[in-house]
């Protein structure tokens, strides 16, 4: 994660805040690290766009035996079209080219077997909620 945070530290510091509760220690997870680096990328693209580089992302990771659980929140526009969250090629924010979740669906579920989800809360915004299976 700090990697990724790195390579986008322009746009994060523009106006963006991030809050992020991590687990006391550093499991480890059933994933390629380059396909979590991706996953990472791709939910990071999504808010600072979903955003428009100004906002607020609340990343909180916690862990049980069997899963690391992400919750990865941004206070930005509203998606136009939920259920084509995790279809190839599409984007849930206007953004070309698109920001593409499925490659995070397919990397978590597919690839680490584990699950993604995407909410939408009442306050606005959009939840992607990720289990990652642990080795």
């Amino acid at each position: 994660m700090p990697v990724v945070l790195r390579l986008y530290d322009y746009y994060l510091y523009q106006g963006i805040e991030i809050e992020i509760d991590s687990c006391d220690e550093q499991p480890a997870l059933a994933i390629d690290a380059h396909m979590l680096r991706q996953v990472w990328t791709q939910l990071l693209l999504n808010s600072i766009y979903g955003m428009n580089r100004k906002g607020q992302l609340h990343i909180r990771f916690e862990h049980d035996a069997a899963y690391l659980q992400v919750i990865w929140q941004d206070n930005g526009s509203m998606p136009e079209d939920l259920k084509a969250a995790f279809e190839p090629g599409t984007s849930l924010r206007q953004t070309e080219p698109p920001i593409d979740l499925w490659l995070c669906k397919e990397f978590v579920e597919r690839e680490a077997g584990g699950k993604a989800r995407v909410t939408i809360p009442d306050e606005g915004g959009l939840v992607v909620h990720l289990e990652i299976p642990l080795e």
